[in-house]
């Protein structure tokens, strides 16, 4: 296997992660999509993340349980929105 790259033939799958608020998203790229059910309770942290709304908008939020937690939100990346 080659630095950087997992699995038997060297691709980089999509990775599930279940976050600390129990929600599953995807992780592609940059990028973790948001999955149902979305989460209802999130711990107060700031861990700022840009999420993306479905009509292309993007929108700061505290952390990727709360991006998550808004309906409207399909996607978000770590750090502020730019």
């Amino acid at each position: 296997m080659r630095k950087g790259k997992t699995g038997k033939a060297g691709w980089l799958p999509a990775v599930l992660l279940l976050t600390a608020c129990g929600a599953v998203e995807t992780k592609t790229g940059d990028w973790m999509i948001c999955r149902d059910p979305r989460p209802q309770i999130c711990t107060m942290e700031y861990l700022p993340v840009c999420g993306e709304t479905r009509e292309g908008e993007r929108v700061t939020h505290a952390s990727g349980c709360s991006a998550c937690a808004r309906p409207e939100i399909l996607r978000y990346r770590a750090g502020a929105c730019i």
